[in-house]
C-alpha cells in the first residue's frame, strides 16, 4: 500500500475492505492506490523517539524516530531490501 499514514490502515482494510473516502493527499487521483511491486526490508530500529516533519538527523542517543508501526532511519546502512515481490 502506498501512502498509508495510519498504523492501523492494514487492519482497517482487512476489517472494512477498501474505502476511497479515506484517500487524502493523492498524487495521481482520489482513489485507492496499488503497485505491481512490494519490497520486504530488514531495518535496524534500535532506540526510537518521536520525530517531526522537520527532523533531519536522529537526536543523540537514538537510532530512529517514529511512532506506532512507523520508523524513520537516518543512515542508509540501517536497512536493506531483503525480498522484492513482483506481481504480474
Amino acid at each position: 500500500m502506498l501512502g498509508c499514514r495510519k498504523s492501523n490502515s492494514a487492519e482497517a482494510i482487512i476489517r472494512d475492505c477498501f474505502n476511497r473516502s479515506h484517500a487524502v493527499n493523492c498524487a495521481v487521483g482520489q482513489g485507492i492506490y496499488f503497485a505491481t511491486q512490494a519490497m520486504i526490508t530488514r531495518v535496524l530500529v534500535g532506540r526510537t523517539t518521536t520525530g517531526s516533519s522537520s527532523t533531519r538527523v536522529c537526536p543523540s542517543g537514538f537510532d530512529t524516530t517514529g511512532g506506532g508501526n512507523v520508523f524513520v532511519t537516518y543512515h542508509d546502512a540501517q536497512a536493506y531490501g531483503e525480498y522484492l515481490i513482483v506481481y504480474k
